[in-house]
Formats: structure tokens, C-alpha cells, sequence
């Protein structure tokens, strides 16, 4: 209780004998309650003013994609598709995100897509700055994504999409999404100073079917 509420009860309960004084008081009081109540309403409209400028200065990020026509026709038959807002949320939401479906259902060529059109991998805002990283636990595996993803999101390969495996590498100097074997990453880990370098550097890292632990 505020000193000026304790002095308000001592003073009511002095003059509770008196009606117009005790009346004269509870208008008062009325006043005092509806002036903080408007007050507390002007900061509510204020904040919310706030941020929604907030919002107008950092608007979502959503990267333009220009993908072939039998690529998004192929697209709405994959049941991932359909997850795309609540993963997005669960990877906003969270730190660690276990995904698990159907084999054949887009986790591995997708969720990517999802990651990239969010604007992670790129350098329009500085939370999400980094390469988008992809481990598969064989070689072929890694060609292969890298291949269908640079080609459903009309990127070249070796440049926008990368990959690294032993004895060969395409990862150009603007690299948003690559894609590598567990064995790269783990090569990487070990040699930390690589995660400081910007050519290195990864925002986000989806572990595919990993053996890591």
C-alpha cells in the first residue's frame, strides 16, 4: 500500500461521521481510480504503437524464389508442405527442433526452402547471418540434395547452394545453403577458428538421418 493510500483510509475512517465530507472523498477517490485506469489505457495503445512500428522497421523477411513450373506442381503433393507455418514456428520457438517424418515426404530437400525463403543464410538481417548447414551420413546423398534443391529454388550450383565432400567442394563465397557429409562437419567442429571465419560461419544446421553424438 502506497503512503498516500494509507493516509486516504485514516482520513475515510476520521470522517465517516460526516456524509458530505465522505461523499466529497468517494468522488474523489472515483477520480483518482478512473484517471489511473486511463492512464494505464494510454500506455497499453502506446506500447502496442510501438510495436507495430517496431514491426513496420523490421518487417519478415521473405526471400523471392522464381522456381519451375513442374517443380511447384511437384511440390503440393509433398505432405510436408502442409507443415511448412507450424515448423517455422516450432524453429522460431525453439533452439532444437527434432522433425521426424515419412521417408519421402520433403524433410530433406524442403526444409531447407523453408529456412532460405525466411531469410536464413542471407545477410539481410544480422540474427540470421550464416549458412544454412546440411549433414547426410554418405557422399551421394549430398550430390544429390545439392543438386535438387539449387534446381527447385533456380540457384546455380556452387554458388547460392554448396557441397563439400571428401575430395571435393563447390561452396562459393555467397553460399546460403550447404550441404555435406557428417564427417565434414565433425572435420570443422574440430578446427573451431573455421566457425569464426565468415566463409564458415552457419546459422542453422539440419542434421539428416545423423550418426553424430
Amino acid at each position: 500500500i502506497s503512503v498516500r493510500q494509507i493516509i486516504l483510509e485514516q482520513k475515510t475512517e476520521e470522517t465517516n461521521d460526516d456524509p458530505d465530507i465522505f461523499a466529497h472523498q468517494t468522488i474523489q477517490s472515483s477520480v483518482q481510480n478512473c484517471s489511473a485506469a486511463e492512464i494505464d489505457l494510454q500506455d497499453k495503445e502506446l506500447q502496442q504503437s510501438e510495436a507495430a512500428l517496431q514491426e513496420c522497421f523490421n518487417p519478415p523477411i521473405v526471400v523471392p524464389v522464381s522456381r519451375p513450373q513442374e517443380v511447384e506442381k511437384a511440390r503440393r503433393d509433398l505432405p510436408i508442405i502442409m507443415m511448412e507455418q507450424e515448423i517455422m514456428e516450432a524453429i522460431y520457438e525453439n533452439t532444437v527442433v527434432i522433425l521426424c517424418g515419412e521417408t519421402g515426404c520433403g524433410k530433406t530437400t524442403q526444409v531447407p526452402q523453408f529456412l532460405y525463403e525466411a531469410g536464413f543464410g542471407t545477410s539481410n538481417r544480422a540474427g540470421r547471418k550464416g549458412m544454412i548447414g546440411i549433414t547426410q551420413p554418405r557422399r551421394v546423398a549430398v550430390l544429390a540434395t545439392s543438386k535438387r534443391v539449387s534446381y527447385e529454388l533456380g540457384l546455380k550450383l556452387g554458388k547460392e547452394v554448396g557441397f563439400q565432400v571428401r575430395h571435393d567442394k563447390e561452396v562459393g563465397s555467397k553460399c546460403s545453403i550447404k550441404f555435406m557429409t557428417d564427417g565434414i562437419l565433425l572435420r570443422e567442429i574440430q578446427v573451431l577458428y573455421m566457425f569464426a571465419f565468415p566463409g564458415y560461419s552457419y546459422q542453422s544446421i539440419l542434421f539428416n538421418r545423423s550418426a553424430l553424438s
